[in-house]
């Protein structure tokens, strides 16, 4: 708790400096690296999607109490965009989604892009520049 009161509180020091904020969710976690686990077997690599659920769904209601009420803060849910089905996998093996057990890889990051595209403008004040 007390960290979601620290952010909200650095969300409103950075908003009365003219700066606007745009927060990430994390993407899903897997309790192992999951580069390594395509490398073995691309079969075994999925994880149930309600792993870690409790713990995802509280760190998701904070970061949403810190930002609530503030049109200068956005967040942005990547778990959702990265693992829609009940199962998450990492991707494939040509194709991974995360660099180890929660970091998105290239591919991972150009999959989640066009959720971080509309908010481009509104970072930069539609202007082009940083607000």
């Amino acid at each position: 708790m007390a960290m979601f009161v620290g952010l909200g509180e650095t969300i409103r020091l950075l908003n009365s400096i003219q700066k606007r904020v745009l927060i990430e969710g994390a993407p899903p976690e897997f309790p192992f690296d999951s580069a390594s686990c395509l490398l073995r077997d691309n079969g075994l690599c999925a994880v149930d999607r309600s792993w870690k659920e409790a713990d995802r769904r509280e760190a998701q209601a904070g970061l949403e109490r810190a930002i609530s009420g503030n049109h200068q803060a956005h967040f942005v849910n990547l778990f959702d965009a990265l693992c829609p089905a009940s199962a998450c996998t990492p991707g494939n093996l040509n194709e991974p989604l995360l660099s180890d057990s929660i970091h998105l890889s290239k591919i991972g990051a150009r999959r989640v892009l066009p959720l971080l595209t509309p908010y481009l403008d509104w970072l930069s004040d539609g202007a082009g520049r940083p607000f």
